[in-house]
């Protein structure tokens, strides 16, 4: 098990380095929803801390992973140095992200083929997050965490009332690695705060 666990870090070891090198190279061609974006090293430096933190919890040794991992930290902070303005061109994605939120959730399970809909607004919803939290130390991001908290209330209100819906169709959006904090990537967690609130209303119902 835990085999298996150290190559599959292994193997987005090799993904983050990948993207940090091709980052780099692309650096020019860099666009919004693009094959080379300036979010992709971002994005899997995040979630391989947040998996290495979820794996070492359990008591699993991960000392050679944290080691390599934190190379490949200094390598994207040597390639912010180089290019200079990669935080400000984070930023100005953060800003896609933030426009576009709004319409996600207006239109969260409304849109066909649902699942691939789900997945790409969940997706959407992780960058998001990975973004604010990335960049919160460089710019001032108040107004956009207040215009987020108030838009993730009314898309946590809809994943509870379509729970049961979203657990048939889109299960395969839970990822146990993910943060706490990523409500939206442990739906079964809320389907059995559902199931709860259901069994106690059935209570006082009968």
């Amino acid at each position: 098990m835990n085999e298996d666990i150290i190559d599959t870090l292994q193997n987005s070891l090799k993904l983050y380095k990948k993207d940090v090198e091709e980052t780099d190279l692309n650096y020019e061609s860099l666009k919004h929803l693009g094959k080379y974006s300036i979010t992709h090293p971002y994005l899997s430096k995040h979630s391989m801390a947040s998996a290495i933190e979820r794996y070492e919890a359990k008591g699993i040794n991960l000392s050679e992973i944290r080691v390599q991992y934190e190379e490949i930290n200094k390598r994207l902070e040597a390639f912010e140095q180089k290019r200079g303005n990669a935080r400000e061109k984070l930023f100005e994605e953060l800003k896609h992200y933030i426009k576009a939120y709004p319409s996600t959730v207006c239109y969260f399970l409304e849109l066909d083929p649902i699942d691939l809909e789900t997945g790409n607004d969940i997706a959407g919803r992780d960058i998001l997050e990975i973004l604010m939290m990335e960049l919160d130390h460089d710019f001032d991001l108040h107004d956009m965490k207040i215009k987020v908290e108030a838009l993730d209330n009314v898309l946590k209100c809809r994943f509870r009332l379509n729970i049961d819906l979203i657990m048939k169709e889109c299960s395969f959006i839970e990822v146990e690695t993910a943060p706490e904090s990523f409500w939206w990537r442990h739906p079964s967690r809320i389907y059995l705060e559902v199931q709860k609130s259901r069994e106690e209303y059935a209570k006082f119902q009968s």
